[in-house]
C-alpha cells in the first residue's frame, strides 16, 4: 500500500500480461503435479520398506552420472540372496564427491518378488526423492500462484487507481484503502494467508515428520531428526492461523478512524478505535508507530526498520464498549509514505481471555503546514507510567558528578540465545553428516560448519561481553570486559567530548512488533567516536542514557527532531 510520483500505474486492458499468466501457469501446474506425486512416492516407498528384505552389499563401482553442468557418482553396490543369486543394484543417490567408498559394505533393503529393486537402507537414499519433491512442489506452486495471485490484484488494482487519478483525486488517496479516514485492520488478509500456508505447509511437513520420527526411533537415525523442523514449523504456522482468527471473531473489523487524516510529516498521526469489549480503566493500550524502509532487491524485497516511537492511548466508555484515542508527533526528518517508505500503526493490549494485536498500514504525507490532531488527549509517549531504566539494559550509580554506567551481558540475552539455537542446529546436523555418512559430512562441513562457527563466536560475545563508563573528575574511561576479564580500554578527557549522541544499531524483532535497538557515542577530536553504551532497546531510554552523560560531561543537548519523553533524573520518564 505506497505511494509515490512514480507509483506503479497498470493499463486499463490488462491482456498484456496473459503470456506472464501462462508463464507462471506452467510453474503451478509443475509444482502441483509434484505435490500430488509426494504422497504417492512416500506410500511406494513405505510398502516397499513393509515387504523388503534386509542383507548385506558391497560397493563395487562408482558410476558417473553426467548433468548439463557437473559429474556425479553413484554407488554401484552388488549383494547376494538367501538363494544364492548375486544381486547388482544402481542407488538413487548420487553426490560429488560420492559419500560412499569402494570395497565399503552397507545395508540394503530389496523386494523378494522383484530382487532387483533394492536401495541402501538409510534415510536420505530411502527418503530423499519424496524431500525432492515436496520442496520442488512448494517452491514451484508457491511461486506461480502467488504470483498469480498477486498480478491479478494488482491489475485490478491499477485500473481501480487510474480511474479515480483522471478524476482528479490526490495521488496518495487514489490507493484503494485509502479513501477515506477509515482504515481497515490488516488482520484479517493476514490470517486467511495464514491458513492457506499452514494448509499446504503441513499437507507435506507432517508425512514428512511421521517419517523422520520413525527412523529416529526405530532405525537409530539421528540425522532424520532434522525433518522434525519441517513440523514444528507447520505448527506455529497454524497457531499464527488460529489466533488471528480468533481476534477475528473475538474484536471483528476494527477500523481505525484517523485525525487528521492524512497524517503529516513534522505533524502528528492520530485516531480513535471502537472496541467490542467491556469498559475498564484497568485496560492499558499500546502504541506504536513505525517507519519502515522498503529494501527492493531482484529476488525479492525486505523491510528495514527506521524510526519508532511508542506510547500509550487514552481510554473512555464508547459506543461499542471502549473506545481509545491516541496522538503521536511525526519527526520532520522522516520521509513520507511511498513504495519505499511504509508507515505502519500498531495497537496493543493484554486483556482478559485474549490478547489485542491489530496493525494499520496508515498514509503519512508532506505539506507545507502540517497537520495537527483535534483529539483533546496527551501525546502518547507522555502517557507513559513512571519507569526506572531497565536495569537488564544498564545500571546507573550517580554519586553527584560521578557517574557510573554497567551495562550487563544480559541485555544481549534474547539474541545471544537465538543465534546459540541456531549454531546448535547448523553444527549439530554437521557432527551427524560427519558421523554418519563421512563423505557427505566433508561436503557440507565447510558451509554450514562455517556458518554454526560464525553464529557460535557471535552468541558467545552477545552473552559475555559487558560495557562499564565512568565520568568523573574530568575524565572519561570505559572499559569492555569479555567474561569479566578486561579486553579493552580507553579514556579522553571530557574537555574533549564535542557531543553526544544515539545511533540506530539495528532492529530486535520482525515486522510491526520489532523494537530498534541504539548504541551511545561520544565524539571528541577530529571526530573520532567512542562507544559509551550498546544493546539499548528502545529511543527513549536510549535518550535517557545520553541525557545523564550529556550532563555531568557538560555537553550541549542536541535538538530533537521530533517528540522524546523527557525522563527525570535517576532515570524516570
Amino acid at each position: 500500500m505506497a505511494i509515490s510520483e512514480t507509483s506503479n500505474r497498470m493499463p486499463q486492458k490488462s491482456h498484456t500480461v496473459w503470456p506472464l499468466y501462462l508463464f507462471l501457469s506452467i510453474f503451478l501446474v509443475i509444482g502441483s503435479g509434484c505435490l500430488l506425486y509426494a504422497p504417492v512416492k512416500a506410500v511406494k516407498t513405505l510398502v516397499f520398506i513393509r515387504n523388503a528384505a534386509v542383507t548385506t552389499g558391497t560397493v563395487d563401482d562408482m558410476v558417473a552420472m553426467h548433468g548439463s553442468k557437473s559429474t556425479t557418482y553413484a554407488p554401484s553396490i552388488t549383494f547376494n540372496t538367501p538363494g544364492g543369486r548375486s544381486i547388482r543394484f544402481i542407488s538413487h543417490i548420487s553426490g560429488s564427491p560420492s559419500a560412499y567408498n569402494v570395497g565399503q559394505r552397507l545395508e540394503v533393503y530389496y523386494d523378494p518378488a522383484n530382487e532387483g529393486n533394492a536401495e541402501i537402507k538409510g534415510f536420505i537414499p530411502l527418503w530423499m526423492p519424496v524431500i525432492i519433491l515436496s520442496a520442488l512442489g512448494l517452491s514451484f506452486s508457491g511461486i506461480g500462484g502467488g504470483m498469480i495471485y498477486a498480478m491479478r490484484r494488482s491489475v485490478k488494482d491499477g485500473e481501480k487507481k487510474e480511474a479515480l487519478l483522471q478524476k482528479g483525486v490526490p495521488e496518495w488517496q487514489a490507493e484503494s484503502d485509502w479513501q477515506s479516514a477509515t482504515i481497515r485492520s490488516s488482520t484479517g488478509r493476514e490470517g486467511v494467508f495464514f491458513w492457506l500456508l499452514a494448509a499446504v505447509w503441513n499437507a507435506i511437513a507432517l508425512p514428512t515428520g511421521f517419517i523422520c520420527l520413525n527412523a529416529v526411533i526405530h532405525e537409530g537415525n539421528r540425522l532424520a531428526a532434522i525433518g522434525l523442523m519441517f513440523p514444528l514449523a507447520g505448527f506455529w504456522l497454524l497457531w499464527e492461523a488460529a489466533r488471528r482468527t480468533l481476534q477475528i471473531r473475538t474484536f471483528g473489523d476494527i477500523q481505525l478512524r484517523m485525525d487528521p487524516f492524512p497524517a503529516s510529516i513534522g505533524g502528528e498521526a492520530g485516531g480513535t478505535v471502537d472496541l467490542p469489549i467491556h469498559f475498564s480503566s484497568g485496560n492499558v493500550f499500546a502504541v506504536f508507530l513505525c517507519c519502515e524502509q522498503v529494501i527492493k532487491h531482484r529476488d525479492g524485497s525486505r523491510k528495514e526498520l527506521i524510526w519508532q516511537e511508542a506510547g500509550r492511548a487514552a481510554s473512555t466508555l464508547g459506543p461499542a464498549g471502549t473506545r481509545i484515542a491516541f496522538r503521536v508527533a511525526v519527526p520532520a526528518t522522516e520521509p513520507p509514505s511511498s513504495d519505499s517508505h511504509l508507515w505502519t500503526l500498531r495497537i496493543t493490549a493484554e486483556l482478559p481471555g485474549l490478547d489485542l494485536d491489530r496493525s494499520f498500514i496508515i498514509p503519512v504525507i508532506r505539506e507545507e503546514t502540517p497537520r495537527t490532531s483535534r483529539l483533546n488527549v496527551p501525546l502518547a509517549p507522555d502517557l507513559m507510567p513512571c519507569e526506572e531504566l531497565p536495569v537488564g539494559t544498564v545500571q546507573v550509580n550517580r554519586q553527584g558528578e560521578m557517574l557510573m554506567l554497567r551495562y550487563p551481558c544480559r541485555r544481549n540475552l534474547k539474541t545471544g540465545l537465538l543465534c546459540a539455537f541456531f549454531s546448535g542446529w547448523f553444527l549439530g546436523g554437521v557432527s551427524i553428516f560427519v558421523f554418519k555418512s563421512p563423505g557427505m559430512g566433508f561436503v557440507v562441513l565447510p558451509i554450514f560448519g562455517m556458518i554454526g562457527a560464525g553464529l557460535l563466536l557471535y552468541a558467545i560475545w552477545l552473552l559475555s561481553n559487558s560495557l562499564q563508563v565512568t565520568v568523573g573528575a574530568g575524565g572519561l574511561s570505559v572499559v569492555r570486559r569479555l567474561f569479566g576479564i578486561p579486553i579493552n580500554r580507553s579514556s579522553i578527557e571530557t574537555a574533549l567530548v564535542r557531543r553526544i549522541e544515539i545511533v540506530k544499531y539495528g532492529a530486535r524483532g520482525t515486522g510491526t512488533s520489532a523494537k530498534l535497538i541504539y548504541k551511545i557515542t561520544a565524539v571528541w577530536g577530529n571526530g573520532t567516536t567512542l562507544t559509551l553504551g550498546d544493546g539499548v532497546e528502545g529511543r527513549t531510554v536510549a535518550e535517557e542514557i545520553a541525557r545523564q552523560l550529556r550532563q555531568v560531561c557538560r555537553v550541549s543537548v542536541p535538538t530533537l527532531s521530533s517528540h522524546t519523553p523527557s525522563m527525570r533524573p535517576g532515570g524516570r520518564v
